[in-house]
Protein backbone atom coordinates (compact mmCIF):
# COMPACT_ATOMS: atom_id res chain seq x y z
CA UNK A 1 0.00 0.00 0.00
CA UNK A 2 1.21 3.22 -0.82
CA UNK A 3 0.50 6.60 1.30
CA UNK A 4 0.67 9.84 -0.28
CA UNK A 5 1.40 12.79 2.23
CA UNK A 6 0.10 16.28 1.08
CA UNK A 7 2.12 19.21 2.20
CA UNK A 8 -0.72 21.85 1.70
CA UNK A 9 0.12 25.10 3.24
CA UNK A 10 -2.94 25.96 6.35
CA UNK A 11 -4.03 28.95 4.13
CA UNK A 12 -4.91 26.41 1.29
CA UNK A 13 -7.19 23.81 3.70
CA UNK A 14 -10.65 25.65 3.24
CA UNK A 15 -10.32 26.03 -1.05
CA UNK A 16 -8.87 22.47 -0.34
CA UNK A 17 -12.16 21.42 1.38
CA UNK A 18 -14.34 23.35 -0.91
CA UNK A 19 -13.36 21.59 -4.30
CA UNK A 20 -13.51 18.05 -2.41
CA UNK A 21 -17.22 19.09 -1.31
CA UNK A 22 -17.90 20.26 -4.84
CA UNK A 23 -16.53 17.07 -6.34
CA UNK A 24 -18.33 15.02 -4.17
CA UNK A 25 -21.39 16.99 -4.98
CA UNK A 26 -21.33 16.80 -8.53
CA UNK A 27 -20.54 12.79 -8.10
CA UNK A 28 -22.97 11.91 -5.43
CA UNK A 29 -26.10 14.57 -6.20
CA UNK A 30 -27.58 13.52 -9.93
CA UNK A 31 -30.12 16.02 -10.16
CA UNK A 32 -27.65 18.30 -11.77
CA UNK A 33 -27.94 17.90 -15.14
CA UNK A 34 -31.16 16.33 -15.47
CA UNK A 35 -32.72 19.26 -16.84
CA UNK A 36 -31.35 17.70 -20.09
CA UNK A 37 -33.91 15.15 -21.79
CA UNK A 38 -34.03 13.41 -24.66
CA UNK A 39 -36.49 13.67 -27.19
CA UNK A 40 -37.66 10.66 -29.11
CA UNK A 41 -36.15 11.14 -32.71
CA UNK A 42 -39.12 11.12 -36.19
CA UNK A 43 -37.97 7.27 -36.76
CA UNK A 44 -34.73 5.22 -35.73
CA UNK A 45 -32.62 4.55 -38.98
CA UNK A 46 -30.64 1.47 -39.93
CA UNK A 47 -28.39 3.62 -40.84
CA UNK A 48 -25.61 5.95 -38.43
CA UNK A 49 -26.85 9.35 -38.82
CA UNK A 50 -26.25 12.76 -37.38
CA UNK A 51 -29.22 15.12 -36.45
CA UNK A 52 -28.91 18.38 -37.80
CA UNK A 53 -31.09 20.66 -35.77
CA UNK A 54 -32.50 24.22 -35.66
CA UNK A 55 -35.31 25.52 -33.54
CA UNK A 56 -37.18 29.11 -34.10
CA UNK A 57 -39.13 28.48 -30.68
CA UNK A 58 -39.71 26.05 -27.71
CA UNK A 59 -42.20 24.18 -30.29
CA UNK A 60 -41.02 24.49 -33.97
CA UNK A 61 -38.08 22.93 -35.19
CA UNK A 62 -36.55 20.84 -37.83
CA UNK A 63 -34.24 17.93 -38.10
CA UNK A 64 -31.99 16.87 -40.95
CA UNK A 65 -30.71 13.33 -40.86
CA UNK A 66 -26.83 13.57 -42.42
CA UNK A 67 -26.55 10.52 -44.29
CA UNK A 68 -29.95 9.71 -45.47
CA UNK A 69 -31.42 13.37 -46.80
CA UNK A 70 -34.26 13.18 -44.87
CA UNK A 71 -36.23 16.46 -42.94
CA UNK A 72 -38.47 16.09 -40.06
CA UNK A 73 -40.50 18.91 -38.55
CA UNK A 74 -42.27 19.60 -35.40
CA UNK A 75 -44.71 21.89 -34.02
CA UNK A 76 -45.38 20.26 -30.74
CA UNK A 77 -40.80 20.35 -29.28
CA UNK A 78 -40.81 17.36 -30.39
CA UNK A 79 -43.81 15.05 -29.34
CA UNK A 80 -44.75 14.40 -33.16
CA UNK A 81 -42.36 14.78 -36.11
CA UNK A 82 -43.87 15.09 -40.06
CA UNK A 83 -41.48 14.34 -42.87
CA UNK A 84 -40.98 17.01 -45.01
CA UNK A 85 -38.48 15.94 -47.44
CA UNK A 86 -36.88 12.38 -48.24
CA UNK A 87 -33.85 11.99 -50.23
CA UNK A 88 -31.97 8.69 -49.66
CA UNK A 89 -29.27 10.00 -52.10
CA UNK A 90 -28.33 13.03 -50.64
CA UNK A 91 -26.00 13.71 -47.29
CA UNK A 92 -27.37 16.92 -45.38
CA UNK A 93 -24.37 18.57 -43.23
CA UNK A 94 -26.54 21.21 -42.05
CA UNK A 95 -29.77 22.92 -41.41
CA UNK A 96 -30.59 27.07 -40.19
CA UNK A 97 -34.27 28.99 -39.96
CA UNK A 98 -34.46 32.28 -39.23
CA UNK A 99 -37.84 32.11 -38.30
CA UNK A 100 -40.99 29.48 -38.78
CA UNK A 101 -40.76 30.20 -42.38
CA UNK A 102 -37.32 31.19 -44.40
CA UNK A 103 -34.57 28.30 -44.02
CA UNK A 104 -31.88 27.03 -45.75
CA UNK A 105 -30.29 23.40 -45.64
CA UNK A 106 -26.98 22.00 -47.38
CA UNK A 107 -25.31 19.04 -48.34
CA UNK A 108 -24.00 16.84 -51.49
CA UNK A 109 -25.11 13.85 -53.26
CA UNK A 110 -23.82 10.53 -51.92
CA UNK A 111 -21.36 10.34 -54.88
CA UNK A 112 -20.00 13.28 -53.57
CA UNK A 113 -21.02 15.33 -57.01
CA UNK A 114 -24.12 18.23 -57.12
CA UNK A 115 -23.73 19.90 -54.04
CA UNK A 116 -26.34 22.25 -53.13
CA UNK A 117 -28.55 24.05 -51.33
CA UNK A 118 -32.01 23.76 -50.10
CA UNK A 119 -34.08 26.39 -49.66
CA UNK A 120 -37.66 27.11 -48.10
CA UNK A 121 -40.10 29.73 -47.73
CA UNK A 122 -43.13 28.71 -46.92
CA UNK A 123 -41.50 26.59 -43.41
CA UNK A 124 -40.28 23.94 -45.46
CA UNK A 125 -43.76 22.67 -47.13
CA UNK A 126 -41.55 23.13 -50.47
CA UNK A 127 -37.82 22.92 -50.86
CA UNK A 128 -35.93 24.14 -53.60
CA UNK A 129 -32.60 22.72 -54.40
CA UNK A 130 -29.99 25.08 -55.85
CA UNK A 131 -25.80 23.63 -56.90
CA UNK A 132 -23.37 25.66 -54.92
CA UNK A 133 -19.99 26.06 -56.30
CA UNK A 134 -18.50 23.17 -53.44
CA UNK A 135 -19.89 21.74 -50.64
CA UNK A 136 -20.72 23.83 -47.68
CA UNK A 137 -20.75 21.93 -44.16
CA UNK A 138 -22.14 24.74 -41.86
CA UNK A 139 -24.38 28.21 -43.34
CA UNK A 140 -25.31 31.30 -41.30
CA UNK A 141 -27.85 33.79 -42.65
CA UNK A 142 -28.22 37.10 -40.98
CA UNK A 143 -31.46 38.02 -43.24
CA UNK A 144 -33.76 36.52 -45.75
CA UNK A 145 -31.23 37.77 -48.40
CA UNK A 146 -27.45 37.81 -46.97
CA UNK A 147 -26.25 34.38 -45.53
CA UNK A 148 -22.56 32.66 -45.52
CA UNK A 149 -21.35 28.91 -45.72
CA UNK A 150 -18.32 27.36 -44.90
CA UNK A 151 -16.47 24.91 -46.77
CA UNK A 152 -13.04 25.14 -48.35
CA UNK A 153 -13.17 29.13 -48.04
CA UNK A 154 -16.17 31.05 -46.94
CA UNK A 155 -18.75 31.94 -49.62
CA UNK A 156 -21.30 34.21 -48.95
CA UNK A 157 -25.05 34.91 -51.47
CA UNK A 158 -26.63 38.46 -51.16
CA UNK A 159 -30.05 37.11 -52.74
CA UNK A 160 -30.84 34.49 -50.43
CA UNK A 161 -29.03 31.62 -51.49
CA UNK A 162 -29.82 31.83 -55.28
CA UNK A 163 -26.00 32.89 -56.31
CA UNK A 164 -22.76 32.34 -54.08
CA UNK A 165 -19.30 34.33 -54.46
CA UNK A 166 -15.82 32.82 -52.41
CA UNK A 167 -15.00 35.71 -49.94
CA UNK A 168 -11.46 37.07 -50.37
CA UNK A 169 -9.52 35.43 -47.49
CA UNK A 170 -5.85 36.28 -46.81
CA UNK A 171 -3.14 34.72 -49.14
CA UNK A 172 -1.43 32.80 -45.79
CA UNK A 173 -3.78 30.75 -45.38
CA UNK A 174 -6.00 27.66 -46.50
CA UNK A 175 -9.42 27.75 -45.23
CA UNK A 176 -11.32 24.55 -44.06
CA UNK A 177 -14.05 26.20 -42.49
CA UNK A 178 -16.25 24.38 -39.44
CA UNK A 179 -18.62 27.00 -38.16
CA UNK A 180 -19.22 31.04 -38.76
CA UNK A 181 -21.02 32.78 -36.44
CA UNK A 182 -22.05 36.66 -36.49
CA UNK A 183 -23.14 39.23 -33.66
CA UNK A 184 -24.72 41.50 -36.32
CA UNK A 185 -24.91 42.38 -39.38
CA UNK A 186 -21.30 43.66 -39.70
CA UNK A 187 -19.42 42.08 -37.42
CA UNK A 188 -18.95 38.26 -37.44
CA UNK A 189 -16.31 35.75 -36.92
CA UNK A 190 -15.28 31.71 -38.55
CA UNK A 191 -13.08 29.08 -37.28
CA UNK A 192 -11.53 26.04 -38.43
CA UNK A 193 -8.71 24.49 -39.93
CA UNK A 194 -5.41 26.39 -40.95
CA UNK A 195 -4.46 23.78 -44.06
CA UNK A 196 -1.23 25.07 -44.35
CA UNK A 197 -0.24 23.52 -40.66
CA UNK A 198 -0.64 20.24 -39.38
CA UNK A 199 -2.96 20.62 -37.00
CA UNK A 200 -3.47 24.19 -36.64
CA UNK A 201 -6.73 25.95 -36.35
CA UNK A 202 -7.53 29.09 -37.74
CA UNK A 203 -9.89 32.27 -36.55
CA UNK A 204 -10.93 34.58 -38.79
CA UNK A 205 -12.78 38.00 -38.18
CA UNK A 206 -14.85 40.55 -39.96
CA UNK A 207 -15.96 44.17 -39.37
CA UNK A 208 -17.94 45.11 -42.77
CA UNK A 209 -20.35 42.01 -43.15
CA UNK A 210 -18.54 39.63 -44.47
CA UNK A 211 -17.01 41.53 -47.55
CA UNK A 212 -13.23 41.26 -46.10
CA UNK A 213 -12.15 38.56 -43.17
CA UNK A 214 -8.70 39.12 -41.24
CA UNK A 215 -6.48 36.37 -40.02
CA UNK A 216 -6.57 36.93 -36.04
CA UNK A 217 -5.20 33.65 -34.94
CA UNK A 218 -3.53 30.78 -37.49
CA UNK A 219 -2.04 28.48 -34.84
CA UNK A 220 -4.82 28.19 -32.60
CA UNK A 221 -6.37 24.97 -31.69
CA UNK A 222 -8.17 23.21 -34.25
CA UNK A 223 -11.83 24.75 -33.86
CA UNK A 224 -15.26 23.69 -33.82
CA UNK A 225 -17.46 26.38 -32.65
CA UNK A 226 -17.22 30.07 -31.35
CA UNK A 227 -19.54 32.27 -29.37
CA UNK A 228 -19.36 36.00 -29.16
CA UNK A 229 -21.50 37.40 -26.25
CA UNK A 230 -20.38 40.85 -27.19
CA UNK A 231 -17.93 42.70 -29.09
CA UNK A 232 -15.20 41.79 -26.81
CA UNK A 233 -16.39 38.87 -25.08
CA UNK A 234 -16.16 35.53 -27.11
CA UNK A 235 -15.16 32.07 -26.97
CA UNK A 236 -14.21 29.04 -28.86
CA UNK A 237 -13.88 25.43 -28.18
CA UNK A 238 -11.94 22.28 -29.98
CA UNK A 239 -9.27 20.27 -29.77
CA UNK A 240 -5.97 19.64 -29.82
CA UNK A 241 -3.55 16.05 -29.53
CA UNK A 242 -3.84 16.17 -25.59
CA UNK A 243 -8.02 16.53 -25.66
CA UNK A 244 -10.44 19.50 -25.46
CA UNK A 245 -9.87 22.91 -25.47
CA UNK A 246 -12.11 26.06 -24.50
CA UNK A 247 -10.73 29.44 -26.00
CA UNK A 248 -11.55 32.68 -24.02
CA UNK A 249 -10.79 36.61 -25.55
CA UNK A 250 -12.20 40.20 -23.98
CA UNK A 251 -10.68 42.33 -26.72
CA UNK A 252 -12.66 40.85 -29.32
CA UNK A 253 -10.40 37.81 -30.52
CA UNK A 254 -6.86 39.87 -30.92
CA UNK A 255 -5.73 37.86 -28.10
CA UNK A 256 -7.17 34.28 -26.74
CA UNK A 257 -6.30 32.29 -23.65
CA UNK A 258 -6.88 28.57 -23.78
CA UNK A 259 -8.08 26.17 -20.85
CA UNK A 260 -7.51 21.84 -21.48
CA UNK A 261 -10.49 20.62 -19.59
CA UNK A 262 -11.50 16.76 -21.36
CA UNK A 263 -9.66 14.10 -22.95
CA UNK A 264 -12.92 14.50 -25.33
CA UNK A 265 -13.15 16.71 -27.89
CA UNK A 266 -15.61 20.08 -27.90
CA UNK A 267 -17.81 20.77 -30.86
CA UNK A 268 -20.58 23.20 -29.87
CA UNK A 269 -20.75 25.93 -27.23
CA UNK A 270 -23.75 28.58 -26.71
CA UNK A 271 -23.69 31.48 -24.05
CA UNK A 272 -27.32 32.72 -22.06
CA UNK A 273 -25.99 35.12 -20.31
CA UNK A 274 -22.76 36.79 -19.72
CA UNK A 275 -21.85 34.00 -17.09
CA UNK A 276 -23.71 31.07 -18.29
CA UNK A 277 -22.45 28.71 -20.79
CA UNK A 278 -22.55 25.33 -22.33
CA UNK A 279 -20.18 23.17 -24.02
CA UNK A 280 -21.13 19.56 -25.90
CA UNK A 281 -18.85 17.43 -27.75
CA UNK A 282 -17.50 14.02 -28.23
CA UNK A 283 -19.10 10.69 -26.26
CA UNK A 284 -21.63 13.14 -24.83
CA UNK A 285 -19.95 15.70 -22.78
CA UNK A 286 -21.71 18.30 -21.66
CA UNK A 287 -20.04 21.13 -19.39
CA UNK A 288 -21.53 24.03 -18.27
CA UNK A 289 -20.03 27.32 -16.61
CA UNK A 290 -22.23 30.13 -14.49
CA UNK A 291 -18.66 32.42 -13.60
CA UNK A 292 -17.90 33.50 -17.29
CA UNK A 293 -15.91 29.81 -18.03
CA UNK A 294 -13.23 30.53 -14.95
CA UNK A 295 -14.98 27.37 -14.12
CA UNK A 296 -15.78 24.58 -16.11
CA UNK A 297 -17.63 21.63 -14.61
CA UNK A 298 -18.76 18.44 -16.10
CA UNK A 299 -22.18 17.65 -16.13
CA UNK A 300 -22.50 14.16 -18.43
CA UNK A 301 -19.55 12.09 -20.61
CA UNK A 302 -20.86 8.82 -21.87
CA UNK A 303 -24.47 8.98 -21.10
CA UNK A 304 -25.44 9.54 -24.92
CA UNK A 305 -23.30 9.58 -28.28
CA UNK A 306 -21.15 12.39 -30.24
CA UNK A 307 -23.35 15.81 -29.40
CA UNK A 308 -22.34 17.49 -32.32
CA UNK A 309 -24.60 21.10 -32.29
CA UNK A 310 -26.36 23.06 -29.31
CA UNK A 311 -28.67 26.27 -28.91
CA UNK A 312 -31.26 27.91 -26.98
CA UNK A 313 -34.33 29.77 -27.78
CA UNK A 314 -37.31 31.79 -25.87
CA UNK A 315 -35.11 34.06 -24.78
CA UNK A 316 -32.38 31.51 -23.98
CA UNK A 317 -34.58 29.74 -21.44
CA UNK A 318 -35.00 26.68 -23.89
CA UNK A 319 -31.97 24.93 -25.31
CA UNK A 320 -31.38 21.85 -27.59
CA UNK A 321 -28.54 19.26 -28.00
CA UNK A 322 -28.48 17.61 -31.76
CA UNK A 323 -26.27 14.70 -32.04
CA UNK A 324 -24.92 11.48 -33.62
CA UNK A 325 -27.53 8.61 -33.46
CA UNK A 326 -30.27 10.99 -34.07
CA UNK A 327 -29.67 12.37 -30.62
CA UNK A 328 -32.09 14.94 -29.68
CA UNK A 329 -32.05 16.70 -25.93
CA UNK A 330 -34.08 19.08 -24.65
CA UNK A 331 -33.11 21.46 -21.85
CA UNK A 332 -36.38 23.68 -19.56
CA UNK A 333 -34.49 25.72 -16.73
CA UNK A 334 -38.06 25.19 -14.56
CA UNK A 335 -40.27 28.17 -15.92
CA UNK A 336 -43.29 28.56 -14.01
CA UNK A 337 -46.06 25.77 -14.68
CA UNK A 338 -49.25 27.65 -15.26
CA UNK A 339 -52.00 25.17 -13.76
CA UNK A 340 -55.02 24.59 -15.72
CA UNK A 341 -58.51 25.27 -13.69
CA UNK A 342 -59.43 22.46 -12.15
CA UNK A 343 -56.23 20.54 -12.06
CA UNK A 344 -54.93 18.68 -8.23
CA UNK A 345 -51.72 18.61 -7.69
CA UNK A 346 -51.22 15.23 -6.45
CA UNK A 347 -47.42 14.72 -5.25
CA UNK A 348 -45.16 17.45 -2.79
CA UNK A 349 -42.11 18.26 -5.02
CA UNK A 350 -39.11 20.63 -4.73
CA UNK A 351 -37.37 20.61 -8.02
CA UNK A 352 -33.23 21.31 -8.56
CA UNK A 353 -32.24 24.74 -8.40
CA UNK A 354 -31.75 26.40 -11.22
CA UNK A 355 -29.10 27.28 -12.99
CA UNK A 356 -26.78 25.13 -10.18
CA UNK A 357 -24.18 25.82 -9.36
CA UNK A 358 -24.72 29.73 -9.47
CA UNK A 359 -23.06 32.64 -8.87
CA UNK A 360 -26.00 35.48 -7.78
CA UNK A 361 -28.96 34.30 -8.09
CA UNK A 362 -30.81 30.76 -8.52
CA UNK A 363 -34.33 29.87 -8.82
CA UNK A 364 -36.25 27.27 -6.48
CA UNK A 365 -39.46 25.35 -7.90
CA UNK A 366 -41.58 23.36 -5.20
CA UNK A 367 -45.54 22.21 -4.83
CA UNK A 368 -48.12 21.69 -2.69
CA UNK A 369 -50.14 18.61 -2.97
CA UNK A 370 -53.60 18.59 -2.70
CA UNK A 371 -54.61 15.49 -0.90
CA UNK A 372 -58.04 16.86 -0.84
CA UNK A 373 -56.73 19.12 1.38
CA UNK A 374 -58.02 22.38 0.38
CA UNK A 375 -56.90 24.44 2.97
CA UNK A 376 -53.93 26.31 3.16
CA UNK A 377 -51.18 24.12 5.34
CA UNK A 378 -47.72 25.30 7.25
CA UNK A 379 -44.63 24.71 5.43
CA UNK A 380 -41.15 25.86 5.52
CA UNK A 381 -38.14 26.44 2.71
CA UNK A 382 -34.82 26.90 4.26
CA UNK A 383 -31.16 27.03 3.52
CA UNK A 384 -28.43 25.27 5.81
CA UNK A 385 -25.14 24.97 5.23
CA UNK A 386 -22.76 21.54 5.14
CA UNK A 387 -22.31 22.04 9.23
CA UNK A 388 -26.24 21.63 9.55
CA UNK A 389 -26.50 25.46 10.26
CA UNK A 390 -29.37 27.76 9.46
CA UNK A 391 -28.82 30.43 6.43
CA UNK A 392 -31.25 31.18 5.15
CA UNK A 393 -35.13 31.16 5.41
CA UNK A 394 -37.06 31.12 2.47
CA UNK A 395 -40.63 30.68 3.21
CA UNK A 396 -42.36 29.72 6.50
CA UNK A 397 -46.09 30.76 6.66
CA UNK A 398 -49.10 28.42 5.27
CA UNK A 399 -49.88 28.09 1.81
CA UNK A 400 -52.55 26.49 -0.49
CA UNK A 401 -52.18 23.42 -2.68
CA UNK A 402 -50.10 24.49 -6.25
CA UNK A 403 -46.93 25.47 -7.56
CA UNK A 404 -44.72 28.17 -6.61
CA UNK A 405 -41.25 29.85 -7.59
CA UNK A 406 -39.02 31.30 -5.07
CA UNK A 407 -35.16 32.80 -5.55
CA UNK A 408 -32.24 32.69 -3.42
CA UNK A 409 -29.37 35.70 -3.93
CA UNK A 410 -26.94 33.83 -1.88
CA UNK A 411 -27.83 36.11 0.98
CA UNK A 412 -28.24 35.17 4.70
CA UNK A 413 -30.58 36.06 7.73
CA UNK A 414 -28.76 39.60 7.76
CA UNK A 415 -28.69 39.93 3.98
CA UNK A 416 -25.24 39.47 3.84
CA UNK A 417 -23.44 37.33 1.05
CA UNK A 418 -22.22 34.14 2.27
CA UNK A 419 -19.07 32.43 0.63
CA UNK A 420 -19.11 29.73 -1.99
CA UNK A 421 -19.33 26.23 -0.87
CA UNK A 422 -21.96 23.96 -0.85
CA UNK A 423 -25.63 24.30 0.76
CA UNK A 424 -28.94 22.46 1.61
CA UNK A 425 -32.04 23.44 0.28
CA UNK A 426 -35.26 21.60 2.79
CA UNK A 427 -38.43 21.59 2.05
CA UNK A 428 -40.86 20.62 5.54
CA UNK A 429 -44.49 20.09 5.05
CA UNK A 430 -46.54 18.29 8.10
CA UNK A 431 -46.88 15.23 5.27
CA UNK A 432 -43.24 15.37 3.41
CA UNK A 433 -39.61 16.66 4.00
CA UNK A 434 -36.67 16.61 1.42
CA UNK A 435 -33.48 17.71 0.77
CA UNK A 436 -31.77 19.23 -2.21
CA UNK A 437 -27.79 19.98 -2.85
CA UNK A 438 -27.15 23.86 -4.07
CA UNK A 439 -23.39 25.31 -5.07
CA UNK A 440 -22.76 28.86 -4.92
CA UNK A 441 -19.71 29.98 -6.69
CA UNK A 442 -18.17 33.48 -6.72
Amino acid sequence: MRIIVLNIRPNLIPYLIFFLSLIATLLCNKAIGQTWLKVDPPEKSNKKVYAHGYFVNKNCGWIAESFTGRIWYTENHGETWIKQRDSSYVWVWDIQFLDSLNGWAVGKSVSGYNPFILLTRNGGTVWKEIRTPIPFTNIAFIDTLVGFAGGSGIFYTHDGGITWLKSALPDTINAGITYIFFIDRLNGWAVGANNRFKDAGLILKTCDGGLSWQTIRYLSPICSGIYFYDLSTGYIVGDQAHGGVIGFTNDGGETWNYNYLSNQSFYSIFFTNDSTGWVVGKNGIIMQTINGGKIWLEIEQGKYPDLIRIQFVENNSIGYIFGDDMTILRYDNGTDVNLKKGTIIQDYLLDQNYPNPFNSTTKIDFQIADLKIRHASPMSLKIYNINGQLVKILVDEKKKPGSYSVFWYGQDENDFHVASGVYIIQMKTEQYITNRKLILLR
